[in-house]
């Protein structure tokens, strides 16, 4: 009887044993899988990171090539860029079609250092910030658009204090008819003379818009930024010509042109104290 007792006890503890080891084994095998788990998740982790690195690399340098062939056609009178090679086609629409030169952020420039050209990378994908020097510092935002095992141009934001404008903008295709497209409006305040006769002129050039005042003793010329909507024309304040540099808001339009049936109206906190007024379009200022 005494044997029995101490072979069941003997089996017992042998099973319990066992059944520890198997527990053991297979904690230690979770362990060992969950080590492994992580570690190839930490080495994809770090593999991606190697690639977009390498990627902004390139994206940064891509852009570096561009700006530095552009602003050296700047610089030289030359034309060796070709645009079509850096940026998607309704970009250079947009461009084509708005006031000034989107991709340096000006209307005039002088000779451009190229040792100020700066490219950065942003928090946002796919968009790197461009800056350099043209009279002050530019700063622009650039977005590309990955294409094989290049880039491409697809979008270009400029800064105003508080308001940004991002292009491609809305762009009247060809063959349509653009409800704002004038050469040159006019208002005239109502006067008993010439001394106290105001003349405002808005007039789209080529390269821009400008809005002028002409009055006895006190004028402006400032070059404008239009930001179209889906109601009205909004000119927002870019940089002066020859008179004294605008100290207002930026942020807000100068002037807003809206449509009336087949006339145009405006409203501006520089003309009449802001109250609606009814262009005219005109041939010349005179």
């Amino acid at each position: 009887m005494g044997i029995n007792r101490i072979s069941k006890k003997l089996i017992i503890f042998l099973f319990t044993f066992s059944i520890i080891s198997c527990k053991q084994n297979v904690e230690k095998d979770k362990v060992i899988q969950t080590a492994t788990v992580v570690h190839q998740i930490e080495k994809k982790q770090e593999i991606v990171k190697v690639e977009n690195q390498v990627s902004q690399k390139k994206a940064i340098d891509f852009l570096r090539k561009f700006y530095v062939l552009y602003l050296t056609d700047i610089n030289e009178d030359t034309n060796r860029c070709k645009l079509g090679d850096y940026l998607t086609e309704d970009l250079i629409e947009s461009i084509d079609a708005s006031d000034g030169d989107l991709i340096i952020d000006s209307q005039d420039y002088e000779k451009i250092d190229l040792n100020t050209l700066k490219v950065s990378k942003t928090n946002i994908e796919n968009v790197f910030k461009v800056s350099f020097i043209n009279y002050d510092e530019r700063k622009i935002n650039i977005k590309l658009l990955p294409i094989k095992e290049s880039f491409k141009i697809s979008g270009i934001t400029i800064f105003r204090k508080s308001i940004n404008f991002t292009y491609p903008s809305t762009v009247t295709k060809p063959g349509t008819i653009d409800a704002y497209d004038f050469n040159l409006l006019s208002y005239v305040t109502d006067s008993a003379g010439d001394r106290t006769q105001v003349s405002f002129f808005l007039e789209d050039f080529s390269n821009g818009f400008v809005f002028t005042k002409d009055s006895y003793d006190e004028n402006f010329e400032y070059r404008c930024i239009k930001k179209k909507t889906g109601k009205d024309l909004k000119l927002y304040y870019q940089e002066d010509s020859d008179y004294d540099k605008y100290t207002g808001d930026t942020s807000i339009p100068l002037i807003t042109i809206y449509k009336k049936g087949e006339d145009f109206y405006a409203v501006s906190s520089l003309i009449e104290n802001g109250k609606e007024v009814k262009l005219k379009e005109v041939e010349s200022r005179y």
